[in-house]
């Protein structure tokens, strides 16, 4: 450490510069060297490389999970939409709209899939597509008064025809 009025060295733990006598104010840290610099831009260097590189093995990792979850949330709510209309035909004696099986239903595009819905001549047949085919989600659903959840892993809607959901 250095006097701050005569600039002379100060011996460590001194209250007072032996030169000058001027009273040791602060403790002054000192300043980096070119080499501690250097040494900081190098780690940053090589850190950010190795960032880039874990993000890229994580994020499709994460990516897919919430394409799970997504996929998952339709499959629940054509469980909900299969109750509802159980409840309506009970009440209507017909198969209802998504409108009006009520307002928790009535969303047509929620949760990264489109979900329609059409009743007729005592029928109801429901599909849930990604709104955005692999990055929303990755299967298409159908589904009808059969209870029954098919899948199709593709851009296409399921049909009655698609894969049974296991």
């Amino acid at each position: 450490m250095r006097c701050t009025s005569c600039h002379e060295d100060i011996a460590p733990g001194a209250r007072f510069c032996s030169r000058c006598g001027a009273a040791v104010t602060s403790v002054q840290a000192p300043k980096p060297t070119n080499k501690v610099l250097v040494g900081v831009v190098i780690a940053v260097a090589l850190l950010i490389p190795l960032l880039i590189v874990a993000a890229a093995m994580v994020l499709p990792w994460i990516a897919k999970g919430t394409q799970r979850d997504r996929e998952a949330a339709a499959i629940h709510r054509i469980m909900l939409i299969h109750n509802a209309e159980r409840d309506f035909q009970s009440q209507h004696g017909r198969y209802g709209t998504l409108a009006e099986l009520g307002p928790r239903l009535a969303r047509a595009n929620i949760g990264g899939y489109r979900f329609s819905l059409t009743a007729s001549n005592g029928i109801y047949i429901i599909n849930a597509d990604p709104i955005v085919y692999g990055s929303t989600g990755r299967r298409c659903f159908y589904s009808d008064q059969s209870l029954v959840i098919r899948q199709n892993w593709g851009p296409e809607p399921a049909t009655d025809q698609s894969a049974e959901l296991q």
